[in-house]
């Protein structure tokens, strides 16, 4: 992950997995350079990047609507869009799935599957609509931070009209 504010580059993070842990090598402007291992298993990694918020769609599953389930995830900052810390910080993410609803977007209009997500119990939930068996990230709403993120463009990699040949 790499971020960069205002034309400035504030760090990079570089994440991976063991079966028993999470490791992040990062170097950043607050920070300089850090390792960090965190003990146990994680169901998400959340760097803040829309199509990561999309993921947790996949760690919740679509069984039990209307119940709140606890997933044990990483992310690399505590803040509301993400953009400070940038090392491995261990949060547990409440996951709520809703039910299937058509939303319209930018990108076009789809059946999707809706849920509420809580990073911190005295926030309110984001809503998060994705597509299909991959949780192709379509919306998330966040009234608590005046967030509105839709999908611009869908294609697919099939074909010469697909995005990989497109102007």
């Amino acid at each position: 992950m790499r971020v960069v504010q205002h034309g400035k580059l504030t760090g990079s993070s570089w994440y991976y997995f063991t079966p028993d842990a999470t490791h992040c090598e990062s170097l950043t402007a607050n920070l300089g350079r850090t390792s960090q291992t965190l003990p146990g298993k994680v169901d998400y990694l959340g760097l803040h990047p829309l199509v990561g918020d999309g993921a947790i769609a996949l760690a919740r599953g679509t069984d039990e609507p209307g119940a709140e389930r606890m997933i044990p995830s990483v992310t690399c900052s505590y803040d509301i869009n993400g953009e400070s810390s940038l090392v491995a910080l261990p949060i547990t993410i409440g996951v709520t799935y809703v039910g299937k609803e058509e939303v319209t977007v930018p990108a076009g209009t789809f059946t999707a599957d809706v849920y509420e997500l809580r990073w911190q119990p005295h926030w309110p939930p984001a809503r998060l609509w994705v597509h299909g068996e991959d949780a192709v990230f379509l919306r998330l709403t966040w009234e608590f931070s005046g967030l509105d993120s839709q999908l611009e463009r869908y294609a697919t990699t099939a074909g010469e009209d697909s995005a990989w040949f497109a102007a």
